[in-house]
């Protein structure tokens, strides 16, 4: 970042960081690159507890992460791991969700669990399970889970066969790995996605795994597979509970900018660079009117590139560190107006964002 940039956060809006970009939180010392972590990106509460203050506390997300808080402070200890789903499409916030479930059944546990992400690749469970069994084995290692080599290594890999791999022997492997990961750290799944013709795989998975202390988090576009996961725990056939997360409408979208910014707004920040400042009310309800909704994902990625558009714009106004833009910057000259944000919603569509 350039001075030029660095003080026209400071200046211009009262930013001790980028809010969008940031390199790390001051105020709770944290270094984002050092810790391998971005707010750009799905937020890692798992890997950073501390990331929880970023979190969507508005509107659907705050509904959800209520949700899974209550029905986790209600579950009793032992039995089998628990399922849950989340639904909603692409965009707003289901990767975030998963990852805040993940970091409540890490802190359930003595800050241990394990963490991994599968994308459906096919229509053939089969190679799902083998999919699976390959992070079980990963979390064997990490955790370096005893008595386990026997059950894991039953059948060869050529006797499965990766390429049409043989169900049979994959769940006969789970049943058998029972007895050694029972007492062990849970891991933690998160299924990508789970489609109407899928829907079945839940009450396998949850059959399969659920004595391993596999928890399984499915992720959906379809409120048919809702309707289902809520019939299988409703009927006792399994242990969870869904969330469903939708866009936000404006309101929530400004509730979760003010949160964002005034995150690193300067303690002696004037109060007309407080709140929404550099936008406003009035051009976020051109952006999304009355009645109109935006998915979390596509909301930054317009207000980033707006914001860094009107850094670059002021940034030349700063000839050198130690003088003052001349003429001064006015107020007005600060504000983000919609045509920056209607630019990068234009360019979401084309990139498809």
């Amino acid at each position: 970042m350039t001075e030029g940039n660095k003080r026209v956060l400071s200046e211009c809006f009262s930013l001790l960081e980028h809010p969008f970009e940031p390199q790390g939180d001051p105020r709770r010392n944290l270094d984002f690159q050092a810790l391998g972590v971005s707010l750009a990106k799905t937020l890692d509460v798992f890997k950073v507890k501390e990331l929880g203050a970023f979190l969507v506390r508005t509107g659907p997300f705050e509904t959800g992460i209520n949700t899974i808080d209550g029905f986790l402070d209600g579950l009793p200890a032992g039995g089998d791991a628990p399922a849950f789903l989340i639904e909603g499409s692409k965009g707003v916030g289901r990767s975030t969700m998963a990852n805040y479930i993940a970091s409540r059944i890490k802190e359930r546990n003595q800050d241990k669990a394990s963490l991994y992400e599968i994308t459906v690749g096919s229509e053939h469970f089969g190679k799902l399970l083998f999919t699976i069994k390959a992070k079980i084995a990963a979390h064997i290692r990490k955790f370096q889970v005893s008595d386990c080599d026997d059950a894991l290594n039953s059948y060869s890999e050529i006797a499965i066969n990766p390429q049409d791999p043989s169900q049979e022997f994959l769940l006969q492997i789970f049943t058998d790995l029972r007895a050694c990961l029972a007492g062990a750290p849970p891991l933690v799944l998160v299924i990508e996605s789970i489609n109407f013709m899928r829907q079945d795989w839940i009450e396998k998975l949850s059959d399969a795994l659920g004595q391993l202390n596999v928890v399984l988090i499915f992720l959906t576009e379809d409120p048919r597979v809702r309707n289902h996961f809520v019939a299988l725990r409703n009927g006792a056939l399994l242990k969870g509970i869904e969330v469903r997360l939708t866009p936000l409408d404006r309101q929530m979208a400004e509730d979760f900018l003010k949160a964002r910014l005034e995150a690193f707004r300067a303690d002696q920040t004037p109060l007309d660079r407080a709140g929404l400042f550099p936008f406003v009310s009035q051009v976020l309800m051109e952006a999304i009117p009355p009645g109109k909704t935006i998915g979390i994902k596509l909301l930054e990625y317009i207000v980033h590139g707006a914001f860094n558009m009107k850094v670059e714009e002021l940034a030349p106004k700063f000839p050198a560190p130690n003088q003052e833009p001349n003429p001064p910057i006015m107020l007005e000259q600060m504000v983000i107006p919609f045509e920056y944000l209607k630019r990068y919603y234009a360019s979401s569509l084309r990139s498809g964002n």
